[in-house]
């Protein structure tokens, strides 16, 4: 396969990822471009098609995730006070099941093709902000340190936020409740570090009496 077929494979999945809406679409341009990074790579291609390649394949993955998260939230707002069985893994149809064996009828990653790690790194891209999913689209950064990025900095404004805070509550507590949601959303450890660092600011700015209250 040469460079010119690389290439125009790669043109042909962009535009289609413009146009896709479904998973199985936008996992199919993910398998392309991944497979066209690592063909690339081996067959020693300029670093430009490289690139290219990666940009594709991070931009698929969002648009994947972007999809996973609406499929969740359809699923969601259609079962909302509502009994649903289903299994792990599995993504209920629109608008819950709610009789039958657990996971009847309800596609699970396997059965769309996904893993739980594809799953996870699509999501986690989709909630990125702009600047740090740029920095991972062009390579100079990996999803993990992208995610350490957003979580420290997440982390140094509730620590400022709490030191100014005038309110009756303990902004330990306020900081552990931030730290929970942040772990559930990323589900990183790394959000670990950060978040004791505030904690531990806070609790010594309370102790030294710099006008935050208890």
């Amino acid at each position: 396969m040469s460079g010119d077929i690389v290439l125009l494979r790669l043109d042909r999945a962009r535009q289609a990822l413009s146009e896709a809406k479904t998973i199985q679409e936008t996992k199919r341009i993910t398998d392309i471009a991944g497979a066209a990074e690592i063909y690339a790579k081996r067959q020693g291609m300029s670093q430009e098609a490289i690139d290219y390649a990666h940009s594709i394949r991070i931009e698929a993955l969002r648009r994947l995730g972007e999809i996973l998260d609406a499929t969740k939230a359809e699923r969601a707002k259609g079962t909302r006070g509502r009994i649903v069985r289903g299994g792990r893994g599995r993504i209920a149809p629109p608008g819950g099941a709610e009789t039958g064996p657990p996971g009847d009828d309800a596609p699970t990653l396997a059965d769309l093709g996904l893993d739980k790690k594809t799953s996870s790194v699509a999501q986690k891209l989709a909630a990125l902000p702009q600047k740090q999913f740029e920095q991972v689209r062009s390579g100079t950064a990996t999803v993990s340190q992208a995610i350490h990025h957003v979580i420290e900095t997440k982390a140094k404004a509730v620590t400022k936020r709490r030191l100014r805070s005038e309110t009756n509550g303990s902004p330990i507590l306020e900081a552990i409740k931030e730290a929970k949601q942040w772990i559930v959303r990323w589900g990183h450890i790394s959000a670990l570090a950060p978040i004791c660092d505030a904690i531990t600011m806070i609790s010594e700015s309370i102790s030294e009496g710099n006008g935050v209250k208890k």
